[in-house]
């Protein structure tokens, strides 16, 4: 499924405002948008893309403080993704149930950063793969799911955040793991 993003009409408000209280439904609307159109969606994904609604190009700590301060008034689920990527995901969405996954289009706002992709599309694109082939080595179905989630090369970062997606993808039981790949699970 195409990355769409969510579309606003043009900047709320200007950056010398959005830490005024009376921003506040401004700012929830914004989130409210974001969520209900993007998630699954990090949170600093999140973050940035409700800064550029009023024209802040440049995030700071206060900016996401502000942010998380908003989206903590809203109804949403989050989820750690490792130690350091929170997720998260639009009221009633099942992360158990979720079978998406979602690449870039040739609009370079939806390629996201790697870190940004929930782990269960991560899984999902793996599984995508996986059912082309059946059985491959792992290395080899983590440079295909980096790819097909506009991944061009496989870094240390990639590698990371495939390998914990095939890991979801594993613990689903949609797939085994054997000494020399991962396999389809009948």
């Amino acid at each position: 499924v195409p990355y769409r993003l969510a579309r606003h009409a043009g900047r709320l408000a200007a950056p010398e405002v959005f830490h005024e209280r009376k921003t506040d439904a401004r700012i929830d609307r914004v989130l409210e948008e974001l969520l209900s159109q993007e998630a699954p969606i990090a949170q600093s994904w999140v973050v940035r893309r409700a800064a550029e609604r009023f024209g802040i190009e440049r995030v700071t700590e206060r900016v996401e403080e502000r942010v998380i301060e908003r989206l903590m008034a809203l109804p949403h689920e989050r989820v750690w993704q490792g130690d350091d990527v929170e997720i998260l995901w639009a009221s009633g969405q099942d992360p158990t149930a979720y079978g998406v996954f979602r690449v870039p289009t040739d609009d370079e706002a939806t390629r996201r950063a790697v870190e940004d992709i929930p782990w269960v599309e991560v899984a999902n694109a793996a599984y995508h793969v996986l059912k082309g082939h059946v059985s491959m080595p792992e290395t080899d179905l983590a440079r295909e799911t980096g790819r097909l989630l506009g991944q061009q090369r496989l870094g240390s970062t990639v590698q990371r955040v495939m390998a914990a997606g095939i890991d979801a993808l594993v613990r689903s039981g949609r797939a085994v793991r054997t000494p020399d790949a991962v396999v389809l699970a009948d």
